[in-house]
């Protein structure tokens, strides 16, 4: 499967749209241990991942994200930060998580904000 955008806002009763997006990352679970999992939707504030294994809710984990590049969505890049597990549930044989950004450089928030709006603005916001 390649990294592609799926266009559609999630509606919810939350503080910040979310904005549905099918990238891939990896969870960086200790030096040595590392798992794949799926970008399903962005905020200003988070993503949700959807993963095969569970993670501590609290967890603070660093993620590399193979997200398209806003300007141009034939290159990849490889964004690097890290994120803090808010919610995990069990849905069929995945793991659905919520993580709220906690450590993002400049260029990687730029980049999520990028996208962001150009998401924004390419949709209609529900909700």
């Amino acid at each position: 499967m390649s990294d592609k955008l799926t266009p559609q806002p999630v509606g919810e009763s939350r503080g910040e749209q979310r904005y549905r997006v099918y990238w891939r990352a990896h969870l960086h679970l200790s030096q040595v241990r590392t798992i794949e999992a799926r970008v399903k939707d962005i905020s200003g504030a988070g993503l949700g991942l959807v993963t095969a294994e569970a993670i501590t809710v609290g967890a603070l984990l660093p993620i590399t994200i193979r997200l398209p590049d806003a300007d141009d969505d034939s290159k990849l890049l490889a964004a690097q930060c890290s994120v803090r597990v808010v919610n995990v549930v069990l849905s069929g044989r995945d793991y659905r998580m919520g993580a709220l950004w906690v450590d993002r450089s400049a260029s990687v928030r730029q980049t999520i904000e990028s996208w962001i709006l150009k998401l924004r603005y390419t949709n209609s916001v529900i909700g």
